[in-house]
């Protein structure tokens, strides 16, 4: 008789036809009849195993243990222990919370105060980085423009940042480099400061016209789809590259695979990050819902098929199949973002202390006194503790390793998932496994 042990994070999905064994550590995707399957059980429940029962299955068990599947010991796998350590090498920057739109959906209800980050703070926040940066060794430093309102309204902030910044990079030979998430509505000297430091780019921007300017109006009427259009192009023709990320609602869920051929036809750029509404900020006043789960899988599979066929690369968080990891996002690691009221805050969707989130991402404020950030070491650690493993509702489920808990800014407890998050992230895994057993039963 022999005991054999088994991966603990092997997942079983049955269909109609097949039993299906995902072991996303290992990145294995097998098939198992009834047999085979019973078999794996004995050796999960702890079950002693006869000569007998093993030779019979040596050539699956081999196989298994080729993968690091079973082994003769128990499997002791460890993952690095969350810490306090906060040495960032880059930074975000929220330049304000007013916006020149009044998004149908706004997470942060864009507009409703109007809050500015001061230079100082900001200043502080590149000191601490480049400091970090040189003390790491590190040859880059990034600064990003994000937060619950459009930063390129404060372009005369921009502008003092990018030249301050520049300056302690030349100085301390560190290359430094901009990103930005724009609703792409400029005036001629914010599209001036994107021509000329060429960030990386991602435009906050719904697509067709009739999507665009119901779901992204202007707040003084005008065309936000013409006014957003005028500037890629002149972007583009500068060969400046960027991305469009559309907000997928209840209304426009059934246009998903049709924005394919329109961003196609715009012949700018093949990037689209999609993602479903969620249900925060304005959408309490203006009604816009989430679109069902399973549409959102059927109606962006359908998509992702044709945007396959047109060469456009399609993404969505919900959809990271084959990428194992613990934490969802830098907001549970090391995302040191500064808030215009001068928190630091570990998540782009907590920008002031008016939303819930705050109370659950800020871990840290500036202080004037000594210009420099205090830091609450026991909300950071609690941050990145945050991790699959140490969700109870984590444990049992496929997409453990691939959805990572989710979003936690989808929730207001940090361990507790999103289940709309969960259904829409386990159907797309599920689709993902069935479709690579069919393929490799017409031996594609």
């Amino acid at each position: 008789m022999k005991q054999l042990f088994l991966e603990k994070d092997m997942f079983q999905i049955k269909t109609d036809s097949d039993i299906i064994i995902y072991a996303p550590l290992q990145g294995k995707v097998f098939t198992v009849d009834e047999e085979k399957n019973n078999f794996l059980v004995e050796i999960k429940e702890g079950k002693e195993l006869s000569d007998l029962v093993i030779e019979e299955n040596q050539e699956f068990l081999t196989q298994l243990t080729s993968w690091g599947l079973v082994t003769e010991s128990p499997i002791i796998r460890t993952f690095p222990e969350a810490n306090s350590i906060f040495k960032p090498t880059n930074v975000t920057l929220f330049p304000t919370s007013l916006c020149n739109l009044v998004c149908v959906y706004c997470y942060a209800s864009a507009g409703s105060e109007a809050l500015n980050l001061d230079i100082n703070i900001a200043r502080a926040g590149i000191d601490l980085a480049v400091k970090n940066a040189i003390e790491q060794k590190e040859k880059r430093v990034r600064i990003s423009l994000h937060g619950g309102g459009e930063p390129t309204l404060r372009i005369d902030f921009i502008n003092e940042i990018t030249n301050y910044a520049k300056h302690l990079g030349k100085a301390n030979d560190l290359r430094i480099t901009f990103s930005t998430v724009t609703n792409g509505c400029m005036n001629d000297e914010q599209l001036k400061w994107v021509l000329e430091n060429k960030p990386g780019l991602t435009f906050s921007f719904d697509g067709p016209r009739e999507i665009q300017e119901s779901q992204r109006p202007t707040r003084n009427g005008t065309s936000s789809y013409d006014w957003a259009l005028s500037n890629f192009k002149e972007i583009h023709k500068q060969g400046i590259k960027f991305a469009y990320r559309p907000t997928i609602t209840k209304a426009s869920a059934d246009m998903l695979p049709e924005m394919m051929d329109f961003f196609k036809g715009l012949k700018m750029s093949n990037r689209v990050h999609v993602e479903p509404l969620s249900e925060c900020g304005r959408c309490t006043e203006s009604n816009q819902t989430e679109p069902q789960a399973e549409l959102y899988v059927k109606k962006f599979l359908e998509a992702q098929k044709r945007a396959e066929q047109i060469g456009i690369n399609l993404y969505t968080a919900e959809n990271n199949f084959g990428k194992p990891s613990l934490y969802f996002c830098g907001a549970l690691q090391d995302t040191f973002s500064i808030t215009p009221q001068g928190f630091v805050s570990s998540c782009y969707e907590a920008t002031k202390t008016s939303d819930s989130t705050s109370k659950i991402f800020f871990y840290g404020k500036y202080n004037k006194g000594t210009n420099q950030f205090d830091i609450d070491k026991d909300k950071l650690l609690q941050l990145r503790s945050r991790s699959a493993n140490n969700i109870a509702y984590c444990g049992k489920c496929v997409a453990k390793y691939d959805c990572k808990g989710g979003c936690p800014a989808k929730s207001d407890d940090l361990f507790k998932p999103n289940q709309y998050q969960c259904n829409i992230t386990q159907e797309f895994i599920k689709d993902k496994l069935v479709t690579m057993v069919d393929k490799a039963k017409k031996g594609e």
